[in-house]
C-alpha cells in the first residue's frame, strides 16, 4: 500500500468541502416537512465527518521492480506498506456460515463452499472477492 501525504490532504479537504455542502442542503430540509430525509442526511452527515483520508495511491509495484522507464517520485511523508501475506481468507455475505479458513491458492468457489455454499438471496454472478489492507 502506497501512500502520500499531500493525496491524503487533498482527499480530506474534498470530504471537509462535501459535509459542508450536504449541511448546507439540510439547512434547507425543514424537519417537519421531511423528517425521513432529514434523519437519513444527518446519518450521512456523521458519516461524512468520520471519514478519514489516506492518501492511498494505486502503483503497479511489480511494474516498478521490472521497467526502469516506470518511475514514481518519492515524495517526503511518502510510505509504502508491504504487508505480509495472510494465513487466512475470511469469507462474508450472503453464505450459510461466514467464518475464516486457512488461506489455500484453491479457486474461490472451493473457498465459499468450504462455508455451507452461498444461501438462497446470494446474487453469485455478482460475487465479488476483496483484499482488505492490513493494520498497520
Amino acid at each position: 500500500m502506497f501512500l502520500r501525504e499531500s493525496a491524503r490532504l487533498r482527499e480530506q479537504e474534498s470530504i471537509d468541502q462535501l459535509a459542508v455542502r450536504l449541511e448546507h442542503e439540510l439547512a434547507k430540509v425543514a424537519p417537519e416537512e421531511d423528517e425521513k430525509s432529514t434523519v437519513e442526511g444527518e446519518l450521512l452527515l456523521r458519516q461524512i465527518h468520520a471519514a478519514q483520508a489516506t492518501g492511498r495511491m494505486v502503483i503497479d509495484l511489480e511494474q516498478l521492480l521490472r521497467d526502469e522507464g516506470y518511475d514514481i517520485v518519492v515524495n517526503t511523508g511518502d510510505r509504502l506498506y508491504i504487508p505480509q501475506k495472510p494465513g487466512e481468507v475470511t469469507v462474508i455475505g450472503e453464505v450459510y456460515n461466514p467464518t475464516s479458513h486457512l488461506y489455500n491458492p484453491k479457486p474461490i468457489a472451493m473457498t465459499i463452499s468450504a462455508s455451507a455454499a452461498t444461501s438462497p438471496r446470494a446474487e453469485t454472478r455478482r460475487r465479488s472477492t476483496w483484499s482488505m489492507p492490513m493494520d498497520r
